[in-house]
């Protein structure tokens, strides 16, 4: 049976002002949700490590980009559990993301919180359209794997490119850092394999 508004919106505040946002039995669907995200966020780094460092003939940039993409993806989905884009009904998502940045220690500095990579994946054709108003012209790559991008002056220039020494990927000219993303997905999972092995439940 579907709730009306009313009762939806008492629900709500009450999970947020008598357990801050999370009702202590279905803490395991939060924490296993981030759990399984992460670590599907980290086989897609894996990947794209294992793809960026293959020999030139046998090199595949598309696949290895497609993989940081993925990586990019999934941790997105992870940050919104910690920042969501809404409040929520009577502010339950806002308290439940508080809950679960204080259990992970998601501090606002953390890398989670800097959704630029993703934002510059998903948005890129917006971004392209901005770039040809105004294009740096010679050998154009669309996606490159090395060290430091090509300087200007060589008249090269990569759309995409990751920088897998600094783990930086770098779209139309702008830098993005992945590496502390992978770092934070990676510390996340851990605790959140620690909940899961303690009783299913956030610490008080």
């Amino acid at each position: 049976m579907s709730l009306d508004d009313v009762e939806r919106k008492r629900r709500a505040r009450l999970i947020v002002d008598d357990y801050q946002g999370i009702h202590p039995p279905w803490e395991i669907l939060y924490i296993s949700h981030i759990q399984s995200t992460c670590r599907a966020s980290l086989v897609a780094f894996n990947r794209f490590e294992e793809l960026a460092v293959c020999p030139p003939d046998h090199a595949n940039n598309a696949a290895a980009f497609e993989a940081l993409t993925l990586a990019a993806a999934h941790a997105a989905a992870v940050s919104r559990f910690f920042k969501p884009s809404r409040g929520g009904v009577e502010g339950l998502s806002r308290a439940r993301a508080s809950k679960l940045a204080q259990a992970f220690k998601v501090e606002p500095t953390s890398a989670l919180n800097d959704r630029g990579l993703r934002d510059a994946i998903e948005h890129y054709d917006e971004r392209l359209d901005e770039y040809v108003l105004n294009p740096r012209y010679g050998n154009t790559i669309s996606i490159g794997i090395g060290v430091d991008a090509p300087q200007v002056s060589n008249a090269i220039f990569a759309l995409r490119w990751v920088n897998i020494v600094e783990g930086k990927a770098q779209i139309l000219g702008r830098d993005y850092d992945y590496a502390n993303t992978k770092r934070e997905m990676m510390r996340v999972l851990l605790l959140a394999d620690e909940f899961m092995q303690s009783g299913c439940r956030l610490p008080n």
